[in-house]
């Protein structure tokens, strides 16, 4: 829901929505969604020009990346970087 809101929605409805995955993700202990969700609300803040909220958030995202050996750690570090979020 949070991607298709923040493709076709405001980014505080998407935001809203990763929040809610979020807690869905590790109510149920499922890293691979909470990062996807975290990485979902740190574009969101990004989007509305918050980057010392997105930080933490793409940082959290990266390491569950990291230590989940997912590909999508390489495009949450760059982002990382392109923002100089680091």
């Amino acid at each position: 829901m949070g991607e298709l809101a923040q493709a076709s929605a405001t980014a505080a409805d998407a935001l809203y929505w990763y929040e809610q995955a979020l807690a869905i993700a590790r109510d149920v202990d499922v890293p691979l969604e909470a990062a996807r969700a975290l990485e979902g609300i740190g574009q969101c803040q990004l989007q509305n020009g918050h980057p010392n909220q997105a930080g933490p958030n793409l940082r959290e995202a990266l390491a569950i990346y990291q230590r989940l050996r997912s590909p999508f750690a390489q495009r949450v570090q760059a982002t990382i970087q392109e923002h100089q979020l680091t």
